[in-house]
């Protein structure tokens, strides 16, 4: 009985030393993990801006609802703000400048991010916009992370 035992113990132990290593090859080298055609984020993983989106309109997840870098003089300009990770605490800045690259406006925000989290922007001219090329620059504690162009016309 003490063979039996023995090598049943043996087995067990060979059986747990093959999952933890596989575990362990098979770990995340970055912030997402597969299963099947599903990628799932790890909340605990530093946070990041993945997509910056400009539009007319945002729905109620904050998301814009058409994308399109094409306005009219009359429009609100949104930007939708996509990060995935967590921070404490975090400033996630909108930049909006002119063609010549003078800011037209700044608008900041405090997140305390986990997962996927949505920011809005939206900027309006209420005597209409000039004609012409725009940006908006998104910083995430004073580090620039992504920019799209625009036009009014």
């Amino acid at each position: 009985m003490s063979a039996s035992w023995s090598g049943l113990r043996r087995a067990a132990a060979v059986g747990l030393m093959t999952i933890s290593g596989l575990m362990l090859g098979c770990r995340a080298e970055g912030s997402e993990e597969s299963r099947g055609d599903v990628v799932i984020e790890r909340v605990s993983d530093p946070l990041r801006v993945v997509e910056i989106d400009l539009g007319r309109a945002i729905g109620p997840d904050n998301r814009v609802v058409e994308p399109t870098d094409e306005f009219r003089i009359t429009d609100t300009i949104y930007a939708s703000v996509v990060m995935l990770g967590r921070a404490n605490s975090a400033t996630l800045k909108a930049r909006w400048s002119g063609e010549s690259g003078e800011v037209i406006d700044e608008t900041v925000r405090t997140v305390t991010p986990v997962g996927e989290t949505i920011a809005e922007f939206h900027l309006v001219q209420p005597a209409g916009w000039q004609k012409g090329k725009y940006r908006v620059e998104i910083l995430l504690d004073d580090a620039t992370v992504g920019q799209e162009e625009f036009e009014v016309s």
